[in-house]
Formats: structure tokens, C-alpha cells, sequence
């Protein structure tokens, strides 16, 4: 699937009907409006490695660490109720629908996103440990998917985003879409971002759930963390793309500090500048 957008028209294009030409299926999938959280879960998968699903691999933006305590609430690691089309089936593991056990508990917070997090406040290292264990009791799911998810966007914009809403939806979509690199993500941070971006568009998440105000005294999200990260780059691609042409610089100039201004990007006290310093 092709899917090239004109530099001029940028997100622009999106805010008006003439923007609607480019439209991809979205298949429906496990939706709530509000996070529930399981002892038990179904079926979840995860891609990892060959060798390991490597749920130990927890990295700054995958929860707040204060202290050298993880924030339960806020985030924790990623699967999903489906597979993903285009995973690579060599790396894809499965977590039964049974107990993760003492300590771990799952969420699903959005779609077919489900979480893996701290049942409590404890160490960041008690919590990798507990996962480490989480390791051994998944099973490799090499052969035909049971079902699977198409999360490739739709660019029609059929909805009732406001402005904002549709820049930031249509950053996160290309991100996903055109696989840009962010560092230290996988394919299991693809689909989330994807997720969120579709959730966004339907109405099931709030814009405001994904910005983060360092002045309200409340820890950031791993949605919060992701999206920042996922606009991040994709203003760098645009400022990129539209180098060496005056008009393009302008509009991309114009589109990218809107974005900057929707999270808050700016400054040594954006969620950028919190995720990468670890408490």
C-alpha cells in the first residue's frame, strides 16, 4: 500500500474536504471508552525477539519511574487481544488468557491495547523481575493468526476532531504509516501509536488525555510519552521534506509549532524533557 502526500498540502489538506481523497480501512477491533483492568485477560500477544518476548525490556517512556519506584497507573508494557498485520510471525509470542500472577495485573486502555503493568507502587527492578518471570510462561505463535487487526489510517477524516484533534491524528498516522524511526521503538510501539491515532479519530480518547502539564502535580502517561515522541519526529520529517523551498518551509514551519504547542514540546519542562530523565 502506497500512500504519498503532497508537501503543500500537508496537514492543511486535512482540514478541508479536499483533503479526503486518500482513504484506508480500518478494521474494528476491541473498544472501550474507559480502562479496565483484568486479573484476567484473553489471548495477548506481543512481538519480541527470536528467543524472548523480552517483556523485561522497560525503557523510559514505557512508565514513570519516581525515586526509583514505577507510578502503577501510568503505564507498563505493551500487548494486544489481536495480532498486527505485517508482524514478523518469528518474533510474535503469546500470553494465554490465565493469571499473570502476584504483583501484575493487565489493563485495556485502549482498543485492542492492553497493558501490562505493577498490580502496586514498587522498585523499577522488583517490577523487571516480575516480568523476567512473565517471560517463561509465553509461547511462540508461529502459525496462522486467529485473528488480526489492520491498523493502517484513514486519511478520509470523517470526523468530529477539532483542529487540533486532526493535526495531531494525522501525525500519529504517519508515523505509523510511513514507519518513521523513533529511537529505541518496535513494532508493538508502531501499533500502539496507531491504535491511539484511531482511537483519537473515532472520539474514544480525548486530545487532552495525550498532553501533559508539568504544573498539575500529576506523573505523565505512556500514551502521553508516545504521542510526544511520535510528533516529534514527525515534525523533524516535515521540516526535512520541505527543505529548500521557501513556501514549504513556511507551511511546515506554521503546521509544526501548532504541533509543538498542542503537547508542549518546548522547553526543558516538556514530557520529552521528563521521559528522558528517568526519576
Amino acid at each position: 500500500m502506497s500512500f504519498v502526500l503532497n508537501r503543500r498540502r500537508g496537514i492543511k489538506s486535512l482540514l478541508s474536504p479536499a483533503g479526503r481523497s486518500h482513504h484506508f480501512t480500518l478494521a474494528r477491533a476491541l473498544s472501550n471508552t474507559t480502562p479496565v483492568s483484568n486479573t484476567f485477560h484473553p489471548h495477548l500477544y506481543h512481538v519480541g525477539s527470536a528467543t524472548s518476548p523480552g517483556f523485561d525490556a522497560v525503557r523510559n517512556m514505557d512508565i514513570p519511574v519516581v525515586g526509583g519506584v514505577v507510578i502503577p497507573e501510568n503505564g507498563g508494557v505493551s500487548t494486544f487481544a489481536t495480532t498486527v498485520s505485517g508482524w514478523d510471525a518469528s518474533r510474535r509470542w503469546r500470553m494465554a488468557s490465565s493469571s499473570l500472577g502476584n504483583g501484575l495485573r493487565t489493563v485495556n486502555d485502549h482498543g485492542s491495547h492492553w497493558i501490562i503493568q505493577p498490580a502496586e507502587p514498587m522498585p523499577l527492578h522488583a517490577f523487571v523481575g516480575k516480568l523476567q518471570e512473565l517471560n517463561s510462561q509465553a509461547v511462540k505463535d508461529t502459525g496462522p493468526s486467529e485473528s488480526f487487526e489492520d491498523l493502517q489510517p484513514d486519511f478520509a477524516l470523517e470526523s468530529d476532531l477539532d483542529k487540533g484533534g486532526r493535526f495531531i491524528y494525522h501525525a500519529l498516522a504517519i508515523v505509523f504509516h510511513q514507519r518513521l524511526p523513533v529511537k529505541d521503538w518496535n513494532d508493538n510501539d508502531y501499533a500502539y501509536i496507531a491504535v491511539l491515532a484511531r482511537e483519537l479519530k473515532r472520539g474514544d480518547l480525548a486530545l487532552s488525555s495525550l498532553i501533559w502539564d508539568a504544573d498539575s502535580g500529576q506523573h505523565w502517561t505512556k500514551e502521553m510519552a508516545m504521542a510526544a515522541q511520535a510528533v516529534q519526529v514527525y515534525i523533524e520529517y516535515e521540516f526535512a521534506r520541505a527543505a529548500g523551498n521557501e513556501d514549504d518551509e513556511m507551511d511546515a514551519c506554521n503546521d509544526n509549532s501548532m504541533l509543538r504547542s498542542i503537547l508542549g514540546l518546548r522547553g526543558p519542562r516538556s514530557i520529552l524533557a521528563a521521559v528522558s530523565s528517568r526519576g
